[in-house]
C-alpha cells in the first residue's frame, strides 16, 4: 500500500470581504453558527454583517469566526450514519448536531 501524503492545513485569518460563520457562547446559543461577511478587521477583532439575522454590524473576537464551509458534496446526507456529527439549519443559523435516527 502506498502511503498517503499528509494533509497540510494552512492557518486562516479573517479578512475584509470574507464570507464567514460566527458563533456565540451566550446561554441558549452555544453550538450555533451564523452566516456573515467580514466588513472590518482590527487586531484580534472582526466587524461582521450577518446575512440572516436582523442585527446591526457588530464587533466580535476573531476566535469566534470561521471560514464559510463549501457546499456539501453529492450524496452527503446518504453517507451519514448514526452518531455522525453534522449541522442543521434552524432559527437562522447552523447548529451542531448528531444523527440519532434515520428513516
Amino acid at each position: 500500500l502506498a502511503a498517503k501524503a499528509p494533509v497540510v492545513i494552512e492557518p486562516w485569518e479573517p479578512s475584509k470581504g470574507a464570507k464567514v460563520e460566527v458563533t456565540n457562547h451566550s446561554e441558549g446559543w452555544k453550538g450555533s453558527w451564523y452566516r456573515a461577511e467580514v466588513v472590518g478587521v482590527r487586531g484580534a477583532r472582526c466587524q461582521v454583517r450577518y446575512e440572516d439575522l436582523d442585527e446591526a454590524d457588530s464587533w466580535v473576537a476573531a476566535s469566534l469566526v470561521r471560514p464559510a464551509p463549501p457546499e456539501a458534496p453529492e450524496g452527503y446526507l446518504r453517507a451519514l450514519g448514526l452518531g455522525s456529527p453534522t449541522s442543521l439549519w434552524y432559527l437562522d443559523g447552523w447548529w451542531d448536531v448528531e444523527v440519532v435516527s434515520s428513516k
